[in-house]
């Protein structure tokens, strides 16, 4: 079957119909004429036994007396009748006992005469041979046995000749039947030919116009049909993609215009905008020298008011009352805080506008370096919880972080024995610090006020804070792209928390790995 797809695959429709009927109707053909031969073939048999059995009837009736009173010569008479039945290659008479009377043989030298042994009354088909019994009967006793052989050439010779005429006329129907089906295969293949055609001249042309002629309702004239619909959904989907095609065109037309003006527009801002940068720049680069400036002329006065309010109590404390060296102690702290508070609006300004080389820093060892700095008093426990990571940023901003929050801690400790805890942990891709004290705790309230400049939660006179250093811990975390918040329980404690994104420390530190290894090579 596989074969016969193979060898159809390439062939026009009108060959494979013709094949197909071909194919049929020979196949038809040939079985008709296979079973016709058979059937000539077994009903010559069949009449070969009936005309043998009349002549062993008719022979066994005329040798009765032969048999009855011996006599030879009257069987071989009887026998030689025989010759006129030209398939009767062998007979022979014999008594009820055995004794052969007469035989005949139509070709004496013929040695492949065979004589069967099966019951009398039948007959057997047995190499190419016909052999028949009958026994010989008279007033209803068997006298004697007649045995008649014939040769089945008579058979084949009829067999050949059917044969052959089945042939002649089976090749005269295949060769009608071909040219009836070369022609009527056109009612099938013809519509489809034409519609095969209109499918090439619409794939070449892109011609959706085109539409097939429709002659019958048959299954040909549906497909026919459904092809015609589905050409034209083509040519209006065709037409409705023009018409988008079209104003596509204007739309995109029009936006390019849009998008020259825009560029234009945008070109003008970005050049105002570098404008500006230099100008900000240059304001920026003022405005440094003159908080620098401003900072250093601020801080001359305080020291000098500072330095005389020292030489007053130095010298003239003797002679002022309890209030007049209140009030110059006051003024020192005042003096020093008002510096202090500079100090801390110049560095807060230079936050993210004065940078460093970044480097690897062990915060584990960072921490300890803060906390030695800071010195907390005995009362004031500070401890790592846990392994700190290690961070690719700059150095300064760091120790600033971790300064203001541990120092912030063990200045408002309020408890006899305090502790200060530092850990950290990883979390949705982002190191998250902690530094957590018992000491006073803070309101809630109070949680987003604490991280603005100037603000602080007790008397100035009571704690000396210029309310910058949460601000500037704010300003530092968010920079690096993190956040930070509070939580905290009013006499119980404070927890400060910061994150640090973790993937843009890999990177840092892939960066840093890179230049080191460049710088050593």
């Amino acid at each position: 079957m596989v074969h016969i797809r193979i060898l159809f695959a390439n062939t026009t429709i009108k060959n494979k119909l013709t094949a197909v009927i071909m194919l049929t109707s020979i196949v038809g053909i040939l079985a008709g004429l296979a079973g016709f031969i058979f059937w000539d073939y077994f009903d010559a048999k069949r009449n070969m036994v009936a005309d043998l059995s009349t002549h062993a009837a008719i022979i066994a009736d005329n040798s009765k007396a032969a048999v009855q009173f011996e006599d030879v010569d009257g069987a071989k008479e009887t026998l030689k009748a025989l010759r006129a039945a030209p398939s009767i290659i062998y007979a022979r008479i014999s008594d009820k006992d055995g004794k052969i009377f007469g035989a005949y043989n139509r070709d004496p030298n013929d040695s492949s005469i065979h004589l069967l042994n099966f019951p009398s009354g039948s007959y057997n088909f047995s190499n190419n041979r016909l052999n028949l019994r009958r026994d010989i009967i008279l007033d209803d006793e068997k006298i004697g046995v007649l045995y008649l052989q014939s040769d089945l050439s008579e058979i084949r010779r009829g067999v050949v000749k059917t044969g052959t005429i089945g042939i002649v006329i089976a090749a005269a129907v295949i060769c009608v039947t071909y040219f009836l089906s070369s022609k009527l295969q056109r009612v099938i293949s013809g519509p489809i030919l034409r519609l095969a055609q209109v499918a090439k001249d619409v794939s070449e042309n892109k011609d959706y116009k085109v539409r097939a002629v429709k002659h019958a309702n048959d299954e040909i004239g549906q497909l026919i049909e459904a092809f015609n619909k589905m050409l034209f959904e083509i040519q209006k989907r065709d037409l409705e993609l023009l018409e988008i095609n079209e104003k596509l065109e204007v739309r995109v037309r029009e936006r390019t215009a849009d998008l020259m003006v825009a560029n234009r527009r945008l070109e003008d801002l970005n050049k105002e905008l570098q404008q500006t940068i230099k100008q900000l720049t240059s304001a920026n680069r003022e405005l440094s020298d003159f908080a620098h400036v401003a900072a250093h002329d601020l801080k001359a006065p305080l020291r000098a008011i500072g330095s005389l309010a020292g030489i007053i109590i130095e010298d003239y404390g003797h002679k002022l009352d309890e209030d007049g060296k209140k009030y110059l102690d006051t003024l020192v702290r005042r003096t020093e805080r008002m510096s202090e508070l500079i100090n801390g609006i110049l560095r807060y300004s230079e936050i993210g506008r004065i940078t460093s080389e970044k480097e690897s820093l062990d915060i584990n060892r960072l921490v300890e370096d803060v906390i030695t700095s800071l010195s907390p008093p005995d009362n004031i426990k500070v401890s790592l919880e846990n392994t700190l990571p290690t961070l690719c940023c700059e150095k300064t901003p760091i120790i600033q972080v971790f300064q203001n929050l541990i120092g912030n801690a063990i200045k408002y400790m309020d408890k006899t024995e305090g502790y200060i805890k530092i850990n950290c942990y990883e979390q949705k891709g982002m190191y998250t610090f902690c530094v957590s004290d018992n000491g006073p705790g803070i309101e809630e309230k109070y949680f987003g006020k604490i991280f603005t400049m100037f603000q602080t939660l007790t008397r100035r006179d009571d704690f000396e804070s210029t309310g910058i250093g949460l601000a500037m811990v704010k300003k530092i975390v968010e920079l690096y792209g993190g956040k930070i918040w509070v939580e905290s329980t009013v006499g119980l404690g404070s927890s400060f928390y910061f994150t640090l994104p973790k993937e843009k420390q890999k990177k840092e530190m892939n960066k840093y790995a890179k230049l080191k290894t460049n710088s050593i090579n």
